[in-house]
């Protein structure tokens, strides 16, 4: 009589394979959660951003001087848009959307007519960027999508809502024609910060004056 010894048993390869499936799907299913949630705050934050733009609206036109005397004017100018100042896509069509029209400079603010309108309903006919909300006007060179190629640029730094916005423009004449708006802008701002302080005297009693004038620079 003879006897066969029994072979070991054999890992069951599909158990360990259920297994492993199963460990990656759950390893799948956290990061596809994680990168939903990652994406719907960020969407949140970026809708309350928004929010807050909008939330502060536009002065009347007529008290920016939009019919008002024109200190800078020129025709055919590029609109390329606004974004926000850290590079975040603004996704206001009123505010974002290129073209081209008729810019010009008054006392008060700075003015963008579209020279074909309004393209839809979102998009205004006429932009405006008041002196009481530029930061900041620089001239720099880059290339425009508008025009197909690199350009001199007015950037516009501004606020609006608490939040910080850019914006670009081109003109014909080039740099020279920018560095003169450049100016307009930088001088209208003077001027407003020169009438923001005469009014606070205005609104002064002699004895603040007083007071004010004594106390000690800084």
């Amino acid at each position: 009589m003879s006897f066969r010894l029994a072979a070991p048993p054999r890992p069951q390869r599909s158990s360990l394979r259920v297994h492993l499936l199963a460990v990656l799907s759950a390893l799948a299913i956290i990061l596809i959660a994680g990168a939903f949630a990652f994406v719907l705050v960020r969407s949140r934050a970026l809708r309350a951003r928004h929010r807050r733009i909008v939330a502060q609206p536009l002065p009347a036109f007529d008290s920016l001087g939009l019919e008002g005397e024109r200190s800078y004017a020129s025709e055919a100018a590029l609109f390329h848009g606004s974004r926000f100042a850290d590079g975040t896509s603004l996704l206001l069509a009123a505010l974002s959307t290129p073209c081209v029209g008729d810019l010009w400079c008054s006392n008060a603010a700075l003015f963008l007519r579209r020279e074909a309108g309004a393209p839809d309903e979102q998009t205004q006919p006429i932009l405006a960027w008041p002196m009481a909300w530029i930061d900041e006007a620089s001239l720099h060179r880059g290339f425009a999508p508008l025009a197909g190629k690199e350009l001199p640029l007015l950037r516009l730094r501004w606020h609006r809502g608490g939040e910080s916005l850019i914006s670009e423009l081109s003109v014909r004449g080039g740099m020279e024609q920018l560095e003169r708006l450049r100016r307009e802008i930088h001088l209208r701002q003077e001027r407003g910060a020169v009438l923001v302080q005469l009014g606070a005297l205005r609104a002064s009693t002699p004895e603040e004056i007083l007071a004010r004038s004594k106390a000690p620079r800084q």
